[in-house]
This record gives structure tokens, C-alpha cells and sequence, in this order.
């Protein structure tokens, strides 16, 4: 996982300035932002992904698309038949969502089985249009952060630019880290829109 820069502002705070006048001395109190700084790690993740599998064993015939393209919801993606020599009509396994074909993991005339796992997938469509960011927050960490406030982003793999971000999700049930050397640890699942997107982007960063 990258890693991101959790900055939250609060918007009620004190902050004090003194001004050398004449004695007795005057201080000055003005409302300010409290900055609350978590640094966590996180996953750049897209709007929606939809994964294709084949729902009963059989040949692909004919893909459509090719990695790159652009879909609409319910355009047709790919044939699959039981048989390469059936002459029977093919209804084609149409996209879900509207996206870009980010993966083809299957080509014509492959055999297919059925089943819902990464061996099994025959194609995957990403819709782009907006970018979220899926982390974790440790125990002591949580009460500094709530829902709609603003966070800016760095990305180890774009080290010239940060993001801004909002906190759109925080999970009300904890859960316990899976690694070893940090068993016990209790963190929270939270999730964040990043608000000015660009190309440089990817899932996964």
C-alpha cells in the first residue's frame, strides 16, 4: 500500500499574539484553525469496477473491446458458446457499468469454466469518473478525524503533486489487523474522495 498524508482542520480554535505596548502588556486573541496531522497508508481505488466471468463452461467466440475502450452499460463485450462449431444464435455478455476496459484475460477460442475468481475472470471494466481512496485509522487516531473533512494526498508514485481529498466514510465498527507483527492493533476502515483527479492517476496507486 502508498502511502497518503492524512491532514484534518478543524474549523474552531485559539491561537494568541502579543504586542509589546507599553506596560502592563495587552495580548491579542484571534479564531484560528487547529491543524491535526494522521499519517496513514492507503489503496487509490475507481469509482466502480466490475469484474466479467463466464457463467457456464464453454469457448469464447468473439471479443468485442480491447484494453483501453470505452464501454456503455449493457454493450455487448464478448461471445461465449458451448461448442466453437455451434451455428446456435449467442446472446453476448454485456458490460454492467459504463467504464474503460482495463484488463482482457482471455482471448478467442479459449476454453472457459465457470466461476467467480481471479483465474476465472474474463474481463474487467473500471469507471474512472471519480477516484477514492480505501484506508485504515489505528484506534487513537479516530476521534481526530470526521466525516467531510478535508485531506491532502501524496502519492509515492507522483511525487510532484499532492491532492485534496474529503473524508466521505468512516467505518462504526473496528476491526483487528491480520499481521502478525502488529496483532491486536484495533483500526477503522475509512474512505476519501479525491476531489481534483487528473490523468496521472491509476488504481492501485
Amino acid at each position: 500500500m502508498k502511502t497518503l498524508y492524512l491532514i484534518s482542520l478543524l474549523t474552531l480554535g485559539w491561537t494568541v499574539s502579543t504586542h509589546a505596548f507599553a506596560t502592563p502588556r495587552t495580548q491579542e486573541v484571534k479564531k484560528a484553525d487547529i491543524i491535526r496531522k494522521v499519517t496513514i497508508a492507503g489503496k487509490i481505488i475507481p469509482k466502480q469496477t466490475a469484474n466479467i466471468y463466464a457463467p457456464y463452461e464453454g469457448y469464447i467466440k468473439h471479443i468485442y473491446p480491447k484494453v483501453g475502450d470505452k464501454v456503455k452499460l449493457n454493450q455487448p463485450l464478448l461471445k461465449l458458446a458451448e461448442s466453437l462449431g455451434t451455428t446456435d444464435e449467442i446472446f453476448p455478455l454485456r458490460s454492467p457499468i459504463n467504464g474503460i476496459v482495463a484488463q482482457i484475460n482471455k482471448q478467442n477460442g479459449s476454453y472457459v469454466n465457470k466461476g467467480a475468481n481471479d483465474s476465472a475472470r474474463l474481463m474487467q471494466i473500471v469507471n474512472l469518473d471519480e477516484y477514492y481512496i480505501e484506508s485504515k485509522v489505528p484506534e487513537v487516531d479516530i476521534n481526530k478525524i470526521k466525516l467531510g473533512m478535508s485531506s491532502v494526498v501524496s502519492v509515492a508514485a507522483i511525487l510532484s503533486k499532492k491532492y485534496n481529498a474529503s473524508i466521505k466514510e468512516i467505518s462504526l465498527s473496528p476491526e483487528n489487523s491480520g499481521d502478525w507483527s502488529d496483532r491486536g492493533k484495533t483500526q477503522y476502515a475509512i474512505r476519501l474522495k479525491i476531489e481534483d483527479i487528473d490523468k496521472e492517476l491509476r488504481p492501485g496507486l
